[in-house]
């Protein structure tokens, strides 16, 4: 595994843009294969769509996503 990166949110520390940037940022990143895990999944349809636009443009790419979460 060459790249493994983990990173903890602290509810009410950080706001719904904040985390969707890095996360929009970490897929953006993705070259070959894709792997991520989210617990809680409550997101404005604003940020959902961003969610979505991003992991479509690396599907299309070719990346291979993995994705989890707990609705």
């Amino acid at each position: 595994m060459d790249n493994l990166s983990v990173f903890f949110l602290a509810e009410g520390e950080q706001s719904g843009d904040d985390v969707m940037t890095r996360l929009v940022t970490f897929i953006r990143a993705a070259k070959q294969t894709l792997a991520f895990a989210i617990y809680d999944m409550r997101l404005s349809d604003p940020l959902r769509a961003q969610l979505a636009a991003a992991l479509r443009n690396r599907a299309e790419a070719g990346v291979e996503i993995r994705f989890c979460y707990d609705a």
